[in-house]
């Protein structure tokens, strides 16, 4: 009945063997806690692919049930986690001809997410960030990009992104396509203008949902333009 426990948890036969022929009850802690230590990793992964099927599977709704474009609207968001990287400085209004700032960008987080052990099934999640203090010039240089994450993940080096009122617009567009955000980022910046909002933050880039998820040479995107604000007293 002991070897069928032990076999049921995951103990291969020759450890199982190990512990009955020494006898030793420091050895059957030792190989318990380290047959726990490999639970626990494989519970990770699991945990990490199931978030990640789960976007997939959220992008399907958003294709299916898609929200209302280019319109702006103010909404409270909580406090989120993010995984926040920096980039080479470049201008959403600028061109760059057939090299994209913005895919050089990806190419330095797909690095440093190696580099620091962070999961790739999250490199669909990152969104840009253009810094309050170029926003409040009317500039749109991004120098950063952050990865929303969906739950605390205390293993990642994650910064917390501020509650607050956000003026936000879903916009959809060609990935690595820097004039079209930038020409719906102008509007959402507009509407703050108009309302007297001031800004207190930086603007995110949040992507939803990849909308061609069946043709490879168009990459569609879904994005969720988001800027935090103060309203007027």
């Amino acid at each position: 009945e002991m070897i069928l426990q032990m076999k049921n948890v995951g103990l291969s036969l020759k450890r199982i063997e190990n512990i009955l022929e020494t006898k030793g009850l420091s050895v059957f802690e030792a190989l318990l806690n380290e047959q726990i230590d490999e639970l626990d990793e494989k519970i990770a992964r699991y945990t990490t692919s199931r978030k990640a099927l789960t976007r997939q599977l959220n992008s399907c709704r958003f294709l299916r049930n898609p929200p209302a474009l280019d319109h702006v609207f103010i909404e409270f968001i909580p406090k989120r986690r993010a995984i926040t990287f920096d980039i080479d400085e470049y201008d959403f209004r600028g061109d760059y001809g057939e090299v994209s700032p913005w895919k050089l960008g990806l190419d330095r987080i797909r690095a440093a997410m190696t580099s620091e052990g962070i999961p790739l099934t999250l490199f669909s999640q990152v969104g840009c960030m253009v810094p309050r203090e170029s926003l409040q010039k009317g500039r749109f240089l991004c120098s950063m990009a952050c990865i929303l994450l969906d739950a605390e993940r205390p293993e990642l080096p994650c910064t917390t992104l501020q509650s607050g009122i956000y003026a936000c617009m879903y916009r959809q567009y060609v990935s690595m396509d820097n004039a079209a955000e930038s020409v719906r980022l102008q509007l959402l910046m507009d509407y703050i203008a108009e309302n007297g909002y001031q800004i207190v933050g930086p603007y995110l880039g949040q992507v939803i949902a990849e909308t061609s998820v069946f043709n490879y040479s168009n990459r569609n995107i879904l994005v969720k333009q988001q800027i935090p604000v103060a309203l007027p007293d």
